[in-house]
C-alpha cells in the first residue's frame, strides 16, 4: 500500500467517523425534544391543576365558576371579584399551553384534548366576558386563536354535565 491509499482510507474513515457522530447527535436531539415535550406538558398540566384546585377546594367558589358557564349577570360584585383573577390566572395557564404547542413543545395529540378543554372554557359566558375586557393582555395570536377558534365537535360546560347526570339520577 502507498501512502496516498492510505491518506484516501484515512479520509474514509474520518468521514464516516463524522457521519457517525452526526447521526448519534441526531438521536440525541430528538431523545432531549421528546424529554422536553414531556416536562413541558407535565409543568403545564400541574400549573393548571393549582389553578382548578383553587375552584374545587373552595364550595363558593366552585359556584362563582359553574354559574359563570350558565349567567354571569346574577353574580355579585364581591362573586366578581374573586372571579376576574380567577379567570386571568385560567387564560394566562391556557396561553402558556397555546404558545408550548406553537413552539413545538407539545405533541399534536396532546394539543387536541387541550385545545377542546380550552375552547369549551372560553365559551363560558363569564370567561367571555371577561375575555372581551381583557384580552389585550395576551399574545396576538392567542387572541386570533380565542376569538376565532376552529370548530368543536361538542361543547360541554360544567353545569350542562351536572345537570344532565342529576336529570338521569347519577350524582
Amino acid at each position: 500500500m502507498n501512502w496516498d491509499a492510505i491518506g484516501a482510507l484515512g479520509e474514509i474513515l474520518g468521514a464516516m467517523a463524522v457521519i457517525g457522530s452526526l447521526l448519534f447527535v441526531g438521536v440525541q436531539i430528538r431523545s432531549n425534544t421528546r424529554a422536553s415535550q414531556i416536562a413541558t406538558t407535565h409543568n403545564l398540566t400541574d400549573i393548571f391543576l393549582t389553578v382548578t384546585a383553587k375552584i374545587s377546594e373552595d364550595p363558593e367558589m366552585a359556584r362563582i365558576w359553574a354559574q359563570q358557564s350558565r349567567d354571569i349577570s346574577v353574580l355579585s360584585a364581591s362573586d366578581l371579584q374573586r372571579l376576574v383573577p380567577l379567570n386571568v390566572m385560567v387564560l394566562r395557564s391556557f396561553e402558556d399551553v397555546f404558545h408550548h404547542h406553537q413552539m413545538g413543545q407539545m405533541s399534536d395529540e396532546m394539543w387536541e384534548g387541550w385545545q377542546a378543554f380550552i375552547l369549551t372554557i372560553c365559551s363560558y359566558p363569564g370567561v367571555r366576558s371577561i375575555w372581551e375586557s381583557r384580552k389585550y393582555y395576551y399574545s396576538r395570536s392567542f387572541q386570533a386563536f380565542v376569538d376565532n377558534p376552529p370548530p368543536l365537535d361538542t361543547i360541554q360546560t360544567v353545569a350542562d354535565y351536572v345537570d344532565s347526570v342529576t336529570e338521569h339520577g347519577g350524582i
